[in-house]
């Protein structure tokens, strides 16, 4: 099930899987969410834009950060943050005796942004359904995101948020030629000889 930006998060119960060990530094905590069933935790976002597009860390990771730049003029935005937060803010409250929970809401130059990787199956649409292989830097879109979980080290707490689907605005080209040309009309009619006319008139076989 995927959670729609427009919903409101507050009838949604967060919950905590079985933690998994990975390492002695490394732990993760699978998150859930529930309604009337558990479900992945999986959202649609408003249009969202992009600064950097698809970036590839130190370490060949590829990641991508979604700004909310333009809240003052989409206020679905202002609600999609407000449900980010209420995730937080129940993560923070259960652990902030013991870890330092580190917000996944950063605030850039470009306001505030949340940064996502990137996986192997992450599948990218332009606006006609059409799939693309890449993300430009200051473009739009709509993205399904994943909360996976959590990762523990030592005494911090990190979200851990994939892209699984993108839907781009695009600029649109033409890739074959499409001019409409005008085609000029010329005259088919045939002008008649005045001196066969005159013979008709006067009763000659044509």
């Amino acid at each position: 099930m995927i959670i729609h930006h427009k919903e409101d998060f507050k009838q949604y119960k967060i919950f905590l899987c079985k933690s998994l060990k990975y390492s002695e530094s490394f732990t993760f905590v699978p998150i859930m969410v529930r309604k009337e069933k558990f479900n992945k935790c999986i959202f649609q976002t408003p249009l969202l834009f992009t600064p950097f597009g698809i970036q590839e860390t130190t370490n060949h990771k590829k990641i991508i950060d979604l700004s909310f730049q333009n809240k003052k003029n989409d206020k679905s935005l202002n609600n999609f943050l407000k449900n980010l937060n209420i995730i937080y803010k129940s993560i923070k409250q259960k652990y902030k005796s013991e870890y330092n929970v580190n917000t996944f809401i950063k605030t850039t130059n470009f306001q505030e942004c949340l940064r996502l990787k990137i996986m192997e199956n992450t599948i990218l649409f332009n606006e006609y359904k059409n799939k693309i292989d890449k993300i430009n830097s200051f473009t739009y879109g709509y993205f399904i995101i994943h909360l996976e979980g959590l990762w523990i080290n030592n005494n911090d707490i990190w979200f851990q948020w994939t892209l699984l689907q993108a839907k781009m605005l695009t600029p649109i080209y033409l890739k074959e030629y499409s001019f409409i040309d005008e085609i000029q009309e010329t005259n088919t009619k045939h002008t008649k000889n005045n001196k066969y006319d005159k013979m008709i008139k006067m009763g000659v076989p044509k």
